[in-house]
């Protein structure tokens, strides 16, 4: 599989069936995939997905309108190969969409009930490295520095997820998506900040190393460096073209929010790893 996040996701669904058979409705959830997929080698030509090294693949169901979510150890590659050149001719927006693809992906490991201390320290230095290089590789797609640093941190968010699991900012993003047609990368991104800001009261010594990861200051109350991490993430979404609200996605309306609260709940499977419990009425 030689792609982006879609590409390789695609020949996980088939190389899975290829040895399991049915549908790839019948494994939607996690672990329901009984033997390892067919032998996959996979080679991103994006940075942020980091599906080479993933238990997920996520899938569009056109028919139910929802996006699958399918997680297995028995769809992780067998080899990934992770070349930056290959990431060279990215444009700007996928640039931008993958990249926050993978800041989702840090943060949402580091502050995860079923997280340990190694997907801490991986997901915090993530978090740094884009912090530092994503705004490079948008506005230079040449930056070979850049390039190398935004694909190794991709990779390694992919490890800390496969370990640590996603939750409420990607259980928001999926109805998200599949409501507005919107790319993985963005509808994460554009949830991530309101994820953290509720999240934020239980996360106390965490939301100050997410802080000090991003480069702000730590002084001040876990309050004032929560509004600090929500405000220095939608900063660097403005600065590489991402949405920071609902009212600038093309054909959203206030009127959606009770459906897009029912689809975010009924992802149990993740709202399970969120640090603070989540209802409708949240």
């Amino acid at each position: 599989a030689i792609g982006g996040g879609s590409i390789i996701d695609t020949a996980k669904g088939i190389a899975l069936l290829a040895t399991n058979g049915g549908s790839l409705r019948d494994y939607e959830g996690l672990e329901k995939i009984p033997k390892p997929q067919a032998p996959l080698i996979a080679v991103p030509t994006t940075a942020g997905t980091g599906s080479e090294v993933t238990k997920f693949t996520v899938i569009t169901d056109t028919e139910r309108k929802r996006k699958m979510l399918i997680g297995s150890v028995n769809i992780i590659p067998k080899i990934a190969i992770v070349d930056p050149l290959l990431t060279i001719s990215m444009p700007q927006d996928i640039t931008m969409s993958t990249g926050m693809d993978a800041l989702t992906h840090a943060i949402e490991a580091y502050i995860s009930l079923s997280g340990n201390i190694l997907v801490d320290a991986i997901s915090l230095k993530v978090i740094e490295i884009i912090s530092k290089y994503l705004r490079k590789a948008y506005f230079n797609g040449n930056d070979i520095e850049a390039r190398y640093y935004m694909s190794i941190a991709a990779t390694m968010a992919g490890i800390c997820i496969t370990n640590a699991m996603v939750n409420l900012g990607h259980a928001m993003g999926l109805a998200l998506g599949a409501k507005y047609h919107l790319s993985h990368g963005v509808s994460c991104a554009l949830a991530l900040p309101y994820a953290i800001e509720y999240n934020s009261i239980v996360l106390e010594e965490k939301i100050f190393n997410i802080a000090k990861a991003l480069g702000e200051e730590i002084n001040g109350s876990l309050e004032e460096i929560s509004i600090k991490v929500v405000n220095s993430i939608k900063k660097l979404m403005k600065d590489v073209g991402l949405p920071i609200s609902l009212k600038e996605i093309k054909g959203a309306s206030i009127e959606d929010i009770p459906e897009l609260a029912q689809e975010t709940i009924k992802i149990k499977r993740l709202l399970i790893h969120n640090p603070r419990k989540v209802s409708y009425e949240d």
